[in-house]
């Protein structure tokens, strides 16, 4: 090995590492509360969207898109309803639809949390997976009350939902494959 390459290859990542290190604490004061200790009195529901699903899509535009999944516990794999996405690229953040603007309503209609609906909104970031060409990795940290509307048993509670996954894109926008985390801390 060469150690004249490798001297200025060092110093570059130096540099680098230290010029963004700001910038990586900026973005990490923003995820959650911060802490590592779980909320009080918030209670965890922890869930997962997996399957394939057809758009059904009923804007004349085309301009969003929704697709319903099974919607199964975490905890012990049993189905608890079901949750649809309705997507379209986000407005408020520069394209090329690096993120989406997602409005996602869980149905329980069975199971540990009870039953009930939560309407989700959130921007929520994608990126091509550079092990699988054709799916994408998607994911947001929530902050602050993400729910709109809560019905049953979630009637008046705020929370903050996070979600990390990967889709399979292939077919999109006629067809999505989700297999996709959600953590709903509710209050």
């Amino acid at each position: 090995m060469d150690l004249r390459r490798l001297i200025p290859v060092t110093l570059v990542t130096v540099v680098l590492g230290v010029s963004f290190a700001p910038i990586a604490s900026a973005q990490r004061a923003d995820y959650g509360s911060g802490s590592s200790q779980p909320a009080p009195g918030a209670t965890y529901i922890a869930v997962r969207t997996l399957g394939d699903a057809k758009d059904e899509n009923n804007d004349p535009l085309g301009a969003r898109h929704k697709f319903t999944f099974p919607l199964y516990s975490m905890i012990d794999g049993t189905l608890v309803g079901n949750a649809t996405d309705d997507v379209a690229c986000s407005s408020t953040t520069p394209p090329p639809c690096a993120v989406v603007d997602a409005i996602t309503t869980f149905r329980f209609t069975q199971g540990q949390w009870g039953v009930g609906t939560m309407v989700n909104h959130a921007q929520v970031s994608i990126a091509p997976d550079a092990q699988k060409p054709g799916f994408i990795i998607n994911g947001v940290r929530g902050s602050g009350n993400t729910i709109q509307s809560a019905t049953g048993a979630f009637a008046g509670h705020m929370a903050t939902v996070s979600i990390s996954g990967g889709n399979d894109v292939h077919n999109f926008p006629m067809e999505l494959i989700q297999d996709d985390f959600w953590l709903i801390e509710l209050h």
